[in-house]
């Protein structure tokens, strides 16, 4: 009888072990085994990421994440991964103090039937920048997200042209990164293919749809493409940009000419007589429409940004006019100043 009580608690026993267990061969990593390569301590943390797959037909459960020490830090990103399921295990490396070649290793526990724990282990050389060779590239340096033109130059465009251009992308390290979004984006600009994620090594492109009728502006324009990514040392990326953008009135029949705006000046000279230095004037210009069509301040510029004109609309309609006030601040400024654009004159005591 204690015989049968004995046996029947054994099995209950053995039965609550196994069940809801996985085996080693079940969890299955695209790789155990990482080479970073040349790393430098200048260059901070290192990350690293395996990625596994649950192809048990029960969850898998990580208890804990032990290290070979304290310059690693591992984690998942959750702790049960149910039956087909995949996961990550990101590894952060400080190579803090550190000089030579190493192989550091992490060990999950979990729920295995047939093991303690499983190693995954990953090797680098860690230098320092007075060892480095001037003229090598460095992965990493300016982080790890690679654009292949910082600076987009579209030269003179109709303005109401619509073209696309493409900026090459490659994903030169060890963890997923994703361009997420952009930063005071001119409406003019539109990324077609956003946000994007690139796996470690893989190649991507943004491509970009620019629709010249939505400037609306003339001339000489120049910006920056601001994009906020996950790269990890340097996660604010720049494009700069650059084009002319011209107005094309060839077409224009002799009838639209006749009944085109006209825009007249009360003066096309500003006198803002003798002045001390650090003082800001104002004067008024008046500009009237005497065409036949609304008049539409596309651009107002000058060769200074001493000096600034502020229309308080962008339209005038039909024999309307306008006084505009013209500002002109002479901080630094000494001895007589004229400026071209505006045409202003000043003598600064």
């Amino acid at each position: 009888m204690s015989k049968n009580i004995l046996t029947s608690l054994l099995l209950c026993l053995f039965t609550s072990i196994s069940v809801g267990q996985v085996k080693v061969s079940d969890i299955v990593f695209k790789k155990k085994q990482i080479d970073l390569g040349a790393i430098y301590q200048e260059s901070g943390v290192t990350s690293c990421v395996f990625e596994f797959t649950n192809n048990s037909t029960n969850d898998f459960v990580i208890r804990s994440l032990e290290v070979s020490c304290g310059c690693t830090t591992p984690h998942s990103n959750k702790k049960t991964y149910t039956p087909g399921e995949s996961g990550k295990i990101t590894v952060n490396f400080d190579p803090k103090g550190i000089v030579g070649k190493v192989n550091k290793w992490v060990q999950i526990r979990g729920n295995f039937s047939d093991a303690l724990d499983v190693e995954l282990t990953f090797n680098a050389e860690i230098k320092v920048f007075a060892e480095r060779d001037k003229s090598a590239y460095y992965p990493g340096e300016f982080g790890y997200l690679l654009i292949e033109k910082l600076k987009l130059n579209w030269e003179n465009k109709m303005n109401n042209a619509v073209f696309y251009d493409t900026v090459r992308l490659e994903n030169d390290g060890y963890a997923d990164i994703q361009l997420q979004e952009f930063v005071d984006l001119p409406s003019f600009i539109e990324p077609l293919n956003f946000p994007i994620n690139l796996k470690p090594h893989e190649l991507g492109m943004l491509v970009l749809k620019i629709d010249l009728s939505l400037a609306d502006t003339i001339g000489p324009l120049a910006g920056s493409l601001k994009i906020n990514t996950t790269d990890k040392y340097f996660k604010r990326k720049q494009i700069d940009y650059y084009l002319d953008v011209k107005s094309d009135y060839s077409s224009l029949t002799r009838r639209q000419l006749k009944n085109a705006p006209k825009l007249i000046l009360s003066s096309d000279l500003v006198d803002m007589g003798t002045m001390k230095s650090g003082i800001v004037r104002t004067k008024t210009i008046t500009i009237t429409n005497a065409g036949k069509q609304p008049l539409i301040f596309k651009r107002i510029e000058t060769d200074c940004s001493c000096a600034i004109l502020k229309p308080t609309k962008k339209i005038l309609a039909t024999d309307e006019s306008l006084e505009i006030p013209v500002f002109y601040d002479s901080l630094f400024k000494s001895g007589k100043q004229y400026q071209r654009k505006l045409r202003y004159i000043a003598m600064i005591q």
